[in-house]
């Protein structure tokens, strides 16, 4: 009974709402969709807004992420500044270089580019910068894809001039201690030409060579010891013979690299593969000082939702120095760990060995159009040799936040805090990302 007579019910305020007449006027037909309905604000009571505080302390972090995000884009300043970098661009002739980092300071520059417009491709590359620690830097880098009248064989040639003047050193191995820093002065020339072959349209592989002069000075921060030969004779740094040495090499080797990224700028799937294993060869003084250089860069991307990115990082590089050798590695060939490419909440070089291994997860979301905002957490170690240690015993961590700004074929800026048990660092640099 119940049902029936809410079907009766049902037909009847149709029937009601169907014979209702409907008035238009002369220059309208339908229902006047321009109306606005008017809202009254509802207003909360006191007991209300204190209940409303924990969340509004959650949230606290995206406000303050879209305020910053929302300054950089329509401030009176940066919006014109912006404008004339313009980080939307795939390709653009003039490129700004600027960074900071606490060793190198402030660091300023520009970059010129020749381009061939029909692949929006790096033909022709100069990069300068200076920085407010005297840091400097030239790169020069000319790219073809079609050699020998083929398009599957291309070439890169490379050559940079870098100096540094307050490289921080705080010994060899994961015992180095972070009060016993010193510095010395890292001045570098390199010349390389790689010819890779496109075997398929995500896989290249060829050949790598080229010349490497590095010379080690008495470092330059006025904060910190520098001599060179003091250096090698604390027993703290664990410095064998060679280890502050200049050298001189030729190299030679093998590159692969497969690129299953669905962009260059804000990968959301797929793989990145980059690996090479290189031959050094001591030349003049470094003559008879031979070492094996392996390296494997993993990084996979996946689109968890919305653009909401999990991005993982596997980074191994060994160096192997042959048993004949006289001298240890050069401190500037060993491996790493620390600065903006690897443990970001360590000082850069923080720890140095023949071996390194790392690891690295981010989780990217977007703020707002081409600007993303990124948490991350690293972690690896530096290794005499890895084959012969227990390989996850004494690991270091760091953890941080940033944002980027990317564009179709690389991020144009990228800034971050990260910390560490030693610490918090800031860095802002242009066209670095994995």
């Amino acid at each position: 009974m119940r049902l029936r007579l809410r079907a009766c019910f049902g037909v009847f305020a149709l029937i009601i709402t169907l014979s209702v007449p409907v008035t238009a006027n002369d220059n309208t037909r339908g229902l006047d969709t321009t109306r606005v309905r008017e809202t009254k604000k509802i207003k909360k009571t006191t007991g209300e807004i204190i209940a409303d505080i924990p969340g509004e302390i959650v949230k606290l972090p995206v406000y303050t992420i879209k305020f910053v995000s929302y300054g950089i884009a329509f401030g009176p300043v940066t919006s014109k500044a912006l404008s004339l970098i313009d980080f939307t661009a795939p390709a653009r002739r003039y490129v700004p270089v600027a960074g900071y980092s606490p060793s190198a300071g402030l660091k300023l520059g520009f970059g010129l580019r020749k381009l061939k417009k029909d692949f929006w491709d790096d033909r022709l590359e100069f990069n300068w910068y200076y920085s407010t620690n005297d840091y400097q830097s030239y790169k020069f880098r000319y790219k073809a894809r079609e050699i020998i009248g083929t398009r599957r064989l291309e070439a890169d040639l490379y050559f940079r001039y870098k100096k540094r003047p307050r490289e921080s050193f705080y010994g060899i191995g994961m015992d180095a201690k972070e009060d016993k820093e010193a510095n010395y002065t890292f001045e570098n020339t390199e010349f390389r030409l790689d010819i890779p072959v496109r075997i398929h349209p995500k896989i290249t592989a060829g050949v790598t060579g080229g010349v490497v002069i590095t010379n080690v000075y008495d470092g330059r921060d006025p904060d910190l010891p520098g001599n060179i030969d003091s250096i090698m004779a604390d027993p703290d740094f664990a410095l064998e013979e060679g280890r502050l040495d200049g050298s001189r090499y030729i190299k030679a080797g093998l590159i692969f690299a497969f690129d299953g990224r669905d962009s260059g700028g804000q990968p959301s799937k797929g793989f990145h593969v980059l690996s090479r294993f290189v031959r050094y060869f001591g030349t003049d003084r470094s003559e008879d000082e031979n070492f094996y250089e392996t390296k494997i860069d993993f990084r996979h991307y996946l689109n968890v939702f919305k653009k909401r990115i999990l991005a993982t990082r596997f980074y191994i590089q060994r160096f192997d120095a042959d048993n004949n050798n006289k001298r240890a590695t050069p401190i500037h060939l060993t491996s790493r760990m620390g600065g903006f490419d690897g443990a970001r909440g360590y000082a850069k070089g923080r720890y140095h060995d023949n071996d390194i291994v790392l690891a690295s997860v981010e989780w990217r979301f977007p703020v707002w159009e081409i600007l993303d905002g990124y948490v991350f957490l690293d972690e690896g170690r530096v290794y005499e040799q890895m084959p012969d240690e227990a390989f996850f015993r004494d690991w270091k961590y760091s953890a941080g936040f940033g944002l980027r700004i990317w564009n179709v074929n690389t991020v144009s800026l990228s800034t971050l805090v990260a910390a560490s048990d030693e610490g918090a660092r800031f860095y802002i640099e242009t066209g670095a990302a994995w």
